[in-house]
């Protein structure tokens, strides 16, 4: 848990750039700390591509001077130039290297962080699908509620107008009981008022 609590500062001191066991060191270190580092590394790549030119300026300059071999630039100056390609060389290759190392673990790093979010997103998508799903069942349930309610509706306006039908029906079934009563009370005092 300690580890996981150091401060950059400590981590940094930790990872120098020319250490033997390099990638240990950052396959731990925080892309905080690794994308400085990375842009040092590639100034620095640069620098040493500059001294591995200046060393073959130097060098050609050395020969089209042509100076005589008892002077010092004709016995040292080769040399000198030599040191500074191969030096150059060197220290390219190395930073080269290890420029190479940061990448790719912040590259490894990056591809993780997509892999995840490719994932995350196709949860989302399932949950997306499935909630659709669900939404397409309410739908077909509240259609077949509203083809119920609307059945039923045309249901009760049927048994609505049959009832009208039957009670307008009832109505007239009452009166002509009434007229047959009054014709029957009528009938009764004639016939009681012939006798």
């Amino acid at each position: 848990m300690a580890a996981l609590e150091k401060k950059p500062a400590e981590t940094t001191r930790h990872l120098t750039v020319w250490r033997l066991r390099f990638k240990k060191g950052v396959n731990s270190a925080s892309r905080v700390i690794l994308e400085p580092m990375s842009e040092r590394l590639a100034d620095a790549e640069l620098f040493f591509a500059g001294v591995v030119v200046f060393g073959i300026v130097l060098e050609l300059a050395i020969a089209f001077a042509h100076p005589s071999y008892e002077t010092r630039l004709a016995r040292f100056g080769p040399i000198v130039a030599d040191a500074l390609i191969a030096l150059g060389l060197v220290f390219e290759i190395l930073t080269s290297s290890r420029l190479r190392i940061i990448e790719g673990e912040l590259r490894s790093r990056l591809e993780v962080r997509l892999r995840q979010a490719y994932q995350w997103a196709a949860e989302a998508n399932v949950r997306a699908d499935k909630a659709e799903g669900r939404l397409d069942d309410a739908e077909r349930d509240l259609d077949s509620a509203w083809r119920t309610a609307h059945s039923a509706q045309e249901q009760a306006d049927s048994a609505e107008a049959r009832l009208r039908d039957a009670e307008s029906a009832l109505d007239s079934l009452w009166r002509e009981a009434e007229a047959a009563r009054e014709k029957a009370a009528w009938d009764a005092d004639w016939n009681k008022g012939r006798e």
